[in-house]
């Protein structure tokens, strides 16, 4: 039976992020020990130390889930693409705890995330390259991946406030405007 794997490993590794995000909605990670997480998830060191090296790499198993779990996006080019978006709001509804948390914590996930988005903006070639000025092109492609990563953030924030489809339009909407044309 793989250990790492198993159901029991599963639920200890659970526990220990869970304690790690509520230990984070009052203290910074710097100040987070391994003694309070055990604690927390009732859990002893070397278990602890079984499944992590430390509170950093709890947090990067964290956002590490998040993006291998995450719906890709990309699928379905035939459809709208609120239609397309509603499912990865979806996932960011039922984990947004984690998301807004690494979103203001973690530089690496925000930056990772904002580059995820603009990667799927130049893909589904929501604006054309400007052959006359690639400079502005990418200025553009910065401007709406930070745009809507901003935009999902205070959605969070604000405790979900729009259904999701609603927000997979808005986003749409938004993206139309900056590019100036009407997206199918």
């Amino acid at each position: 039976m793989n250990k790492k794997n198993n159901r029991r490993a599963r639920l200890t590794r659970l526990l220990l992020q869970n304690a790690l995000m509520d230990l984070l909605e009052t203290q910074k990670l710097s100040k987070i020990t391994v003694s309070q997480i055990c604690e927390l998830a009732d859990v002893n060191r070397t278990t602890f130390y079984a499944h992590f090296e430390s509170p950093d790499a709890v947090l990067s198993s964290i956002r590490d889930e998040l993006f291998l779990n995450a719906p890709r996006v990309d699928e379905g080019k035939s459809v709208s693409l609120e239609t397309r978006l509603e499912p990865y709001f979806h996932y960011l509804r039922m984990n947004g705890r984690a998301y807004s948390v690494l979103f203001h914590l973690d530089l690496t996930f925000q930056k990772a995330l904002i580059l995820s988005i603009k990667s799927y903006l130049k893909e589904q070639s929501l604006a054309p390259t400007p052959m006359y000025d690639i400079r502005r092109y990418e200025m553009q492609m910065n401007f709406l991946s930070a745009g809507i990563a901003y935009t999902v953030e205070a959605w969070i924030q604000a405790g979900f406030n729009v259904p999701e489809n609603e927000l997979a339009l808005w986003v749409k909407e938004f993206v139309e405007s900056s590019v100036g044309k009407t997206l199918a």
